[in-house]
């Protein structure tokens, strides 16, 4: 019997694969590029102020500072080295946009506050906490600290950490308790860990610490839970969301810029007046 012939399968050619790669890459360089398109769309405010940072010129409504308000900065050791000489808000009246540096359009604004990290979980203490607790004292600024938390860790051991790195004395602001992970904790292990370090420091300094935290964290884990009516909170919000009732600090930018420090520094407004703001000292 004569064997049947098949038609071999034909082979693509380089030509075809040349294509196919050329389609691909092009999709992926598309892709890319509306991806880009997004980004610069949804955080032209964020990439505004920075561009207006690195040449020193306004961006209209890239950020506002308002002049009546009391007005502070929190910093860590990423913040290096401080002129404490020259720390002070460059702000344009007309605009209401921050300058790296002093100009011809630009009135002075005193720094109000500084609130520093102390310490972060069970054993570890800023570095830098005791240089800027010394400057900040040297040029008259109201100065507070912060403690890192750390979920999982006890918090009576994370507790004593800040209490010891601290050291805060009368006239300094309240503590801050700083929360933004959770971890592998559920929602309620987290409260529950985060309630026990602020009664520890609460029972050491005889007043109740604030909690930082961001907009959404506030809304997800503390806002339904009654445990954390008697709390004031420092929220971190850079759109202009609605803020619960019980805030006391609004972290308004987190791409601030002062006069005496390099690169960007986060900005927070108190939520009362000037008198007001004096209750938050220890005494």
């Amino acid at each position: 019997m004569a064997k049947k012939r098949y038609a071999r399968p034909r082979r693509r050619g380089k030509k075809s694969k040349g294509k196919l790669k050329a389609i691909a890459l092009s999709a992926l360089i598309g892709a890319a590029a509306g991806a880009l398109a997004l980004a610069i769309y949804t955080n032209w405010e964020r990439l505004a102020t920075r561009l207006s940072v690195l040449l020193e010129t306004d961006v209209k409504g890239a950020y506002t500072l308002p002049f009546e308000d009391v007005i502070g900065i929190d910093i860590s050791y990423y913040q290096g080295d401080i002129d404490w000489d020259a720390l002070q808000f460059h702000l344009n009246p007309g605009t209401r946009t921050l300058h790296k540096k002093r100009g011809e359009k630009t009135e002075e604004r005193k720094v109000d506050f500084i609130i520093a990290k102390a310490s972060e979980g069970v054993a570890m203490q800023d570095r830098k906490y005791a240089e800027y607790k010394r400057g900040a004292k040297e040029a008259g600024i109201v100065f507070g600290a912060y403690h890192f938390f750390i979920p999982g860790k006890s918090s009576n051991r994370q507790a004593a950490n800040f209490i010891e790195a601290a050291n805060l004395k009368e006239g300094d602001l309240v503590p801050f308790l700083d929360v933004e992970k959770r971890g592998n904790l559920s929602g309620k292990q987290l409260r529950d860990g985060v309630l026990g370090w602020l009664q520890a420091v609460e029972n050491h300094y005889g007043r109740k610490p604030a909690i930082y935290t961001s907009l959404s964290y506030y809304n997800a884990y503390f806002a339904e839970d009654k445990r954390f009516k008697p709390y004031k909170f420092w929220i971190a919000a850079y759109s202009r969301d609605t803020l619960p009732v019980n805030w006391l600090l609004w972290q308004q930018s987190e791409m601030g810029v002062v006069g005496g420090i390099k690169g960007f520094v986060d900005i927070n407004v108190f939520s009362g007046s000037a008198i007001q703001f004096k209750k938050l000292k220890l005494t």
